[in-house]
């Protein structure tokens, strides 16, 4: 599998995310301006596989010691592929987040 994991926001496609997160029963009817400003300000990461968008994971962070993950997504399509999979190993590996404290229930 061809698959890309970015951290660069300005691929994401957003209004396939908004298309996808807008319906998702936890952030159903969510306004595109809402969604606009949640990525302007979280490190958000985003499976691209031939150019188009498969999957999203989010994290609200503080860039210090929190991070708390959110909007996790992989399209219908997509979904059995491994795409979360590798969306996860990304986020657990990206330098931003090393060193943290990390809380198991």
């Amino acid at each position: 599998m061809d698959l890309e994991i970015t951290t660069d926001v300005s691929r994401i496609d957003r209004d396939r995310l908004h298309g996808w997160l807008s319906g998702a029963y936890w952030s159903r009817g969510l306004p595109r301006e809402v969604m606009d400003r949640a990525l302007d300000h979280s490190l958000c990461f985003g499976a691209i596989r031939d150019g188009e968008l498969v999957g999203f994971a989010r994290l609200a962070t503080d860039y210090a010691t929190f991070a708390w993950l959110c909007d996790v997504f992989v399209a219908e399509d997509a979904r059995g592929q491994g795409v979360g999979k590798r969306l996860m190993e990304a986020v657990v590996a990206h330098p931003a987040v090393q060193g943290w404290r990390r809380i198991r229930p």
